[in-house]
């Protein structure tokens, strides 16, 4: 099993950016906005506890969710976060059983944004394209933000919407070994692969889960984009590039 933060030195070891030890993901910050398009994370749980936590529903009467909970607590946590120091906008767009709607996310990403999002983790994906979530996307990169969304685990199916959108970060998962998860949607390409399996990170009040797949690498490659905007902001040299993985 990794922890969030171990997940993230293993990648960068991987990839020749640096040895044990030299990895830096306790800076409070003040960070940069980020944002999860996701379910409500109980904000109650311990390692949520003092985060810069900002929740907008677009949905009505959402519950607390353990997908939620374990993606920002991967991303803001205070123990095992990536970048607790960063402002986390949280866009309810699912809860329970209820369709998650495109109108939903349109809107949602639409706010992230404008209210200042730098990165957008969107772990969420369906087979059907959606137009106007893609507009949606493409307004938000031209105001700046990028955005990481789920591949899918759905292999041999194409990788899912709106990973697949053009300007997408499209995050596939892989084992500590560096070999893609069987069931990892990988065409027509993968733009990060990240550690993702049997991740251990908090899911409601003392409780914690393990998860694999491209959701918990979702989590995990908005956390380190906004490490590594936390320090561009402090004039620090970044711990990690997106780099194209097109032979995965």
């Amino acid at each position: 099993m990794l922890r969030p933060r171990e997940a993230i030195a293993l990648h960068l070891r991987r990839q020749g950016r640096g040895r044990r030890g030299q990895f830096r993901f306790d800076n409070q910050g003040p960070g940069p906005v980020i944002a999860l398009i996701d379910g409500l994370p109980d904000l109650e749980t311990e390692e949520l506890a003092g985060a810069r936590v900002t929740v907008r529903s677009w949905v009505r009467d959402p519950a607390p969710d353990a997908h939620a909970t374990f993606a920002a607590s991967v991303m803001v946590g205070r123990i095992q976060g990536l970048c607790p120091g960063a402002r986390l906008l949280v866009e309810v767009v699912a809860s329970g059983d209820d369709p998650v709607r495109p109108a939903g996310i349109a809107a949602a990403i639409r706010w992230a944004a404008q209210d200042g999002a730098r990165i957008i983790a969107v772990p969420l994906g369906d087979h059907r394209s959606h137009e106007e979530v893609g507009a949606a996307i493409d307004e938000a990169i031209r105001l700046g933000a990028t955005i990481v969304a789920a591949a899918g685990n759905a292999s041999p199916h194409p990788i899912l919407f709106p990973a697949r959108w053009p300007g997408v970060i499209a995050v596939g998962a892989c084992d500590e070994r560096g070999a893609l998860l069987e069931d990892c949607c990988r065409s027509p390409r993968l733009d990060l692969v990240l550690p993702a399996h049997r991740v251990v990170a908090a899911t409601g009040r003392c409780r914690e889960a393990v998860r694999s797949g491209t959701s918990v690498a979702t989590a995990l490659a908005g956390g380190m984009l906004a490490n590594d905007s936390l320090r561009t902001m402090n004039n620090e040299q970044p711990h990690s590039l997106v780099e194209e993985q097109t032979h995965v």
